[in-house]
């Protein structure tokens, strides 16, 4: 909110909600301590946030550093990340965090399996390290152990896991330093999902590629190369969770596709049953639960593993534009939320 509080809820079982303690599930947003945030992200089962004087602060699960202080110990209350200053936006993958810093610059850090830490090697870092190639960065997106970055020039680079396509550069290699898209360009949003990442074109084509297992790429089968999501149009800013996308338009509209969860639901265009889970294949309007709180995801990051995706959408509705949000709320944390509530509500 506006103060800069942070709210916390869910699963608690890695201290990931940050309330001094390990274990349990939270089922109403509670107030940490820290009073000077500006943008959070949510991992599988550690969280981060942003604060105003550019440092940040990192807490939950920690076996492989995921909370970047230099050790492998379980914090319950935030700590501070080593090394960083001067950031302007985070994101938090599976296992790996990234930070934008004002200069342009990436910082990354934790399991470095696939190479997502983009340093060229596979090694694990338990503090930052720079993401060497990387200059005048403007955005950064974390998936399930893929990273994307929006360079100011509209140029999208990837690299990581690439098991799925993910990374849209037409192979399944995996990338341990960044590589350049030759499509899309002028890109001016990014998002990455647990095996799939979203791209948003200066002329509101919206691209995605990677894993379809749900329909999260919004349209039929799945790609290893970044092409455009031919359904809809007028994107301005996009979001991906684990199994699902959402798209904001430039009039305030909400579209959502992918995995659902409710027994209940508008019938798809194109769907198919899987017990509980209805996968949607084109774009359709989503509820305001796509809408509400600040996110890392998009500009800063985003997803949450297989089987967990954040957001499930009950009744799916268009907003109006008097009522649209801004941006998006991220799809991050496996089993768990962090949040800073907007001003007014």
């Amino acid at each position: 909110q506006a103060d800069g509080a942070v709210y916390t809820w869910g699963d608690n079982t890695g201290g990931q909600l940050g309330l001094g303690y390990f274990g349990g599930i939270v089922s109403t947003p509670t107030q940490l301590g820290i009073t000077n945030a500006v943008d959070v992200a949510a991992g599988v089962w550690h969280s981060m946030a942003l604060l105003s004087d550019g440092t940040v602060r990192a807490w939950g699960w920690n076996s492989y550093g995921q909370l970047g202080d230099g050790t492998t110990t379980e914090r319950s209350t935030p700590v501070q990340v080593s090394g960083l200053s001067g950031v302007a936006a985070i994101a938090s993958g599976n296992s790996q965090g990234l930070a934008l810093l004002n200069n342009g610059t990436v910082r990354a850090w934790v399991y470095n399996g696939y190479g997502q830490l983009g340093d060229g090697t596979t090694t694990n870092r338990s503090t930052p390290v720079a993401v060497p190639g990387l200059a005048n960065i403007v955005a950064i997106a974390a998936g399930d152990d893929h990273s994307l970055a929006l360079r100011a020039d509209g140029r999208l680079f990837v690299w990581g896991w690439n098991g799925y396509g993910q990374l849209g550069d037409g192979t399944t290699t995996n990338r341990v330093s960044p590589t350049m898209l030759s499509t899309p360009t002028n890109v001016v949003a990014i998002a990455a999902g647990w095996r799939h990442s979203l791209a948003v074109r200066a002329d509101g084509v919206a691209y995605s590629c990677g894993s379809n297992s749900n329909g999260q790429l919004g349209r039929s089968g799945s790609t290893l190369s970044m092409l455009a999501i031919g359904s809809i149009s007028n994107v301005a800013d996009v979001s991906a969770g684990g199994l699902d996308s959402f798209a904001l338009l430039a009039k305030g509209g909400v579209m959502g596709w992918g995995r659902r969860c409710t027994s209940a639901p508008s019938t798809p265009s194109r769907s198919r049953r899987w017990s509980e889970q209805h996968d949607l294949y084109r774009p359709r309007a989503a509820s305001a639960a796509a809408c509400g709180a600040p996110s890392s995801q998009s500009r800063r990051r985003r997803f949450g593993p297989a089987g967990s995706s954040s957001r499930q959408i009950v009744t799916p509705h268009p907003r109006s534009p008097s009522t649209a949000c801004s941006r998006l709320v991220s799809s991050i944390g496996g089993h768990h939320k962090a949040g800073l509530p907007p001003e007014g509500g």
